[in-house]
């Protein structure tokens, strides 16, 4: 669990925007549909620092 007041580096993938979900319906039909928002997958949180400084936040 992520502790409160502590600075993480997240390393993550992008999902764009713009590019289409594929779903193969059982008819055989293939539809492409487009989601509203790009989405983050978080692969890998590391702890910076427990607590961190003022300016260490500013970068954020």
């Amino acid at each position: 669990p992520l502790k409160a007041g502590a600075a993480y580096s997240l390393e993550y993938e992008t999902e764009d925007i713009l590019k289409p979900f594929v779903q193969k319906s059982r008819s055989g039909k293939t539809t492409s549909y487009y989601p509203h928002r790009f989405y983050h997958k978080i692969r890998n949180v590391t702890e910076v620092s427990a607590n961190p400084g003022a300016d260490l936040l500013f970068d954020l």
